[in-house]
C-alpha cells in the first residue's frame, strides 16, 4: 500500500493537494500499520506453513528502462486526459492507470495547472488511483499468498478504503468554500 509514498510525492510536487488527500492518506496508512501490527501480535507461528516464492531482480536494466518508459507514457497521457476531458477524465483514467501504479497518476496530477483540474478533481483522481492500486496489489497478494494471507490483506485494505471515505467525506465538510 502506498499511502505515505503518495503523501511524500504530493507534499513535494503540489502541497495544497495535502489538505484534500493528507488527511485520507494518513488514516489509511495508520489503518495499514495497525493491522500489520495486530496481525503479527496474534500470529500463531505454528499455525500454518508459508509457501516459498521466486521473484527476480526488479533492478535489472531491461525492467529499469521499461519502468521508466511505461511511468513517462502514462505521465503524458494523464496529463492530456486530465486537460483533455476535466476532472472526469482525470478520475477515470486514474482509476485505470492506478491498477498498475499509483506514482505516475500523482505526479501528473500534482503537476496540472489549477486551470486545467481543481485542487478537488486532482485529489479525487490520486485517491481514484490509490483505491485501485490498493485493489490490484490486495490481487496480486492473493494470487501469490492465498488462504489467510489473501483474506488478511482483503480485510486491511477494506478497512484502509473505508477510512480513506470517512476522512475525505470530513474533510470536504469541514473545508470553507469547498463541496465534494
Amino acid at each position: 500500500m502506498s499511502f505515505l509514498r503518495v503523501f511524500s510525492i504530493a507534499a513535494v510536487l503540489q502541497p495544497t493537494l495535502l489538505v484534500v488527500i493528507g488527511p485520507a492518506l494518513l488514516g489509511s496508512a495508520a489503518v495499514a500499520v495497525g493491522f500489520a501490527m495486530v496481525s503479527v501480535y496474534w500470529r500463531n507461528a505454528g499455525a500454518h506453513q508459508m509457501k516459498r516464492t521466486e521473484f527476480r531482480n526488479p533492478f535489472g536494466f531491461w525492467s529499469v528502462i521499461g519502468l521508466a518508459l511505461f511511468l513517462g507514457v502514462i505521465i503524458v497521457l494523464g496529463r492530456a486526459v486530465g486537460e483533455s476531458f476535466g476532472a472526469e477524465g482525470a478520475i477515470a483514467g486514474a482509476i485505470v492507470v492506478g491498477l498498475v501504479d499509483v506514482d505516475s497518476v500523482t505526479i501528473s496530477m500534482a503537476r496540472l495547472p489549477a486551470n486545467t483540474l481543481s485542487i478537488e478533481g486532482a485529489a479525487y483522481a490520486i485517491l481514484a488511483a490509490v483505491a485501485s492500486d490498493t485493489v490490484s496489489k490486495v490481487a496480486i497478494g492473493a494470487v501469490i499468498g492465498r488462504g489467510r494471507f489473501a483474506a488478511e490483506i482483503g480485510m486491511m485494505a477494506i478497512l484502509c478504503l473505508l477510512v480513506a471515505g470517512v476522512i475525505l467525506g470530513v474533510t470536504f465538510a469541514l473545508l470553507p468554500g469547498r463541496a465534494g
